[in-house]
């Protein structure tokens, strides 16, 4: 069922090293899908210019809140690989964490804005269309 209201989601993405990182996301609103569209595919005079990769990790970044706890690490000041985390209440904690994750995995973010602004899909109805709303 989908609950119309404001909600937290969440994606695991394999990344090309093949690390998963899980990716938690709010909903992209009417206007950011419409901005999106915008910028994805542009016109300038007779040529049409793809944009989808810029698109995807603007958006993408935009609506990224979260990483799954313990899926990235980041060298600490004394150089130590450590785990960090997206949660303020986490010993992990890092303020920075999704500048990080746009510096050095920007795949991450790039799948994430594929994946939420590449459109839904239709499916065909179990019922028949003349059968719905005619009792």
């Amino acid at each position: 069922m989908l609950v119309l209201k404001d909600s937290t989601k969440m994606v695991v993405i394999s990344t090309p090293g093949g690390d998963e990182v899980g990716v938690y996301f709010r909903e992209p609103t009417t206007q950011e899908l419409h901005q999106y569209n915008n910028e994805a595919v542009q016109r300038k005079r007779n040529k049409v210019i793809f944009r989808h990769s810029e698109a995807q990790i603007k958006f993408g970044a935009k609506i990224m809140t979260g990483i799954r706890e313990g899926d990235c690490g980041a060298p600490d000041d004394a150089g130590n690989v450590v785990a960090i985390s997206s949660d303020p209440k986490s010993p992990n904690y890092r303020s920075d964490w999704s500048d990080l994750i746009e510096k050095y995995a920007p795949t991450v973010i790039m799948a994430l804005g594929a994946h939420v602004f590449g459109g839904a899909e239709a499916l065909d109805g179990e019922e028949d269309a003349e059968d719905v709303g005619q009792d």
